[in-house]
């Protein structure tokens, strides 16, 4: 048993030591060379006229924080279907909810649904907390 949690240990902070290496390399590699400092000034000392800058607040850093929470909610998600489900093969084709979404892209790309992104944001915000809920209870 203690093997088993050294062997956790070290490939949890593999993959964290690599996530953040993946984060970096986003920050930094582009089509302009940027450095540490201009990260830094960018940050907590900004000026809109360097270009540098303005790349890397605006583009670069975003870019980087919209991957890896994406990847952290889609991987929240698949846990929590695993989880729900009782089945470690739970996924998306299983449950339907591809066929489910991509009947409601196909209505939103021919204009039969309409939505403020406003909305959208607030229904995205609200609903992993309805489902946490739903889980605690069901726990419970």
């Amino acid at each position: 048993m203690n093997q088993e949690k050294k062997r956790f240990k070290w490939w949890a902070s593999a993959l964290m030591l690599s996530m953040i290496l993946c984060f970096t390399f986003d920050l930094f590699v582009g089509r302009y060379d940027l450095s540490v400092t201009k990260l830094y000034q960018s940050l907590f000392n900004y000026d809109s006229a360097d270009t540098a800058q303005l790349v890397m607040r605006e583009f670069r850093i975003p870019r980087a924080l919209t991957a890896l929470l994406g990847g952290a909610s889609l991987s929240v998600c698949g846990l929590l279907m695993q989880t729900l489900c009782n089945n470690p093969l739970a996924g998306p084709y299983v449950l339907g909810i591809s066929s489910g979404s991509s009947l409601f892209v196909a209505l939103g790309f021919f204009g039969f649904l309409t939505c403020e992104w406003q909305v959208c944001f607030v229904d995205c915000s609200i609903e992993p907390f309805i489902v946490l809920g739903c889980c605690v209870r069901m726990v419970a």
